[in-house]
């Protein structure tokens, strides 16, 4: 029996990690650690001199995240920590924030914040496409309470460079930054007494599944090497406890050895693949379309792809340019125009639609589009 495979097989995938915080109420999921699920999971770790919140979910979810934490403490939010900079993570900030709440956070975390600013208007206007339930509940839950929901973009009051240790109330934190996860700012956040790390979606929003180096919604790209190097330093923990960004945690040193393992191991087959492919002069659809995993390297592919993380390694070593003709070099528009014209704009959309049974990828919806419009 493969343990990672099974555990890939056990957790959840797809659209059930894509949704909006609704819950009741939060659940416990290790002694003092209370779990509100969304679209990344907010936490709260109750110590003897209060609450300790671990992110905080988008602006909306918040309300959430607040009530199902408060009904089980109303003690003072001595510290808000995040495991990273983006927007479903420090989104509901401002919520929890009290007076004497300190909120930490590794050094980049402004520039990443800064990031996700710069493309605001890109990714909300693609975004629906893949988020379409968390948009709608999110203008719901505002329409309802639009004095309260606000998407926040706070500014820490503290933060650290590579390591940071603080204790409150009887629990000791140890915040590692970790740029190898999604962001520039990532942050694993360890209890050493209890052998118990939150790691967010340092490894992606499914474990143990393949990373995903660029995300297609649009994101800077991740370093598959620093990749390597943060799991490293988490695997280097020995923890027994692993809680995620999405789903329950991970429970066992060995199991969490196994996935990590797993992942090192998958990963850096793909990136020396690639490497060879390059090496060898190869064109990088045939290296994203040959390459495969070894059975005995099977990680899941829910989020992240193979295919997708050779792109990356290509692109990251060599850039936008494949090598293939220096046409690539300057713009170049559709010529499917220019083919409606020639050969009459029925004809071109019969062949595409054609093609749409035997070879979708040649019969593009841009291509089929751009000629019903010459139909038109």
């Amino acid at each position: 029996m493969d343990p990672v495979r099974e555990l890939v097989n056990q957790r959840p995938w797809g659209d059930e990690v894509l949704c909006a915080a609704s819950a009741p109420e939060a659940l416990e999921v290790a002694p003092g650690i209370y779990m509100s699920p969304g679209t990344s999971n907010a936490y709260m770790v109750l110590t003897a001199g209060g609450r300790v919140i671990v992110n905080t979910g988008l602006g909306f979810e918040a309300l959430t995240h607040k009530r199902n934490f408060d009904a089980v403490s109303t003690l003072p939010t001595t510290h808000i920590l995040v495991t990273q900079g983006h927007v479903d993570h420090v989104g509901g900030v401002g919520l929890f924030r009290e007076p004497g709440t300190r909120f930490i956070a590794q050094a980049n975390n402004g520039r990443c914040q800064a990031d996700d600013a710069r493309i605001a208007a890109r990714r909300q206007t693609h975004s629906y496409v893949w988020f379409q339930e968390v948009i709608d509940y999110a203008l719901e839950v505002a329409s309802k309470h639009p004095d309260v929901v606000v998407q926040d973009a706070p500014v820490p009051d503290e933060l650290f460079t590579d390591l940071l240790a603080l204790e409150t109330g009887n629990v000791r934190f140890e915040l590692l930054s970790c740029p190898g996860g999604e962001t520039i700012d990532n942050t694993v956040i360890w209890l050493p007494t209890t052998r118990t790390a939150f790691v967010g979606n340092t490894f992606g929003p499914l474990f143990p599944h393949f990373p995903n180096f660029n995300t297609v919604r649009g994101d800077r790209y991740r370093d598959p090497l620093a990749y390597l190097e943060t799991l490293d330093r988490v695997r280097a923990l020995g923890a027994e406890v692993l809680i995620t960004g999405h789903g329950l945690p991970i429970e066992g040193a060995a199991l969490i050895r196994a996935c990590l393992d797993r992942l090192e191991a998958a990963v850096r087959y793909v990136h020396d693949q690639t490497l060879l492919g390059i090496n060898q002069g190869r064109d990088i659809d045939d290296i994203a379309r040959e390459l495969r995993l070894p059975d005995e390297l099977y990680v899941g592919e829910g989020y992240g792809r193979v295919s997708w993380g050779a792109r990356t390694v290509w692109e990251s070593y060599l850039g936008w340019f494949k090598l293939r003709s220096t046409r690539e070099l300057y713009p170049a528009a559709p010529v499917t125009g220019t083919l409606a014209t020639l050969l009459g704009a029925d004809r071109v959309v019969d062949e595409g639609l054609t093609l749409l049974v035997s070879d979708p990828l040649r019969a593009s919806r841009r291509s089929v589009a751009s000629c019903s419009t010459s139909r038109r």
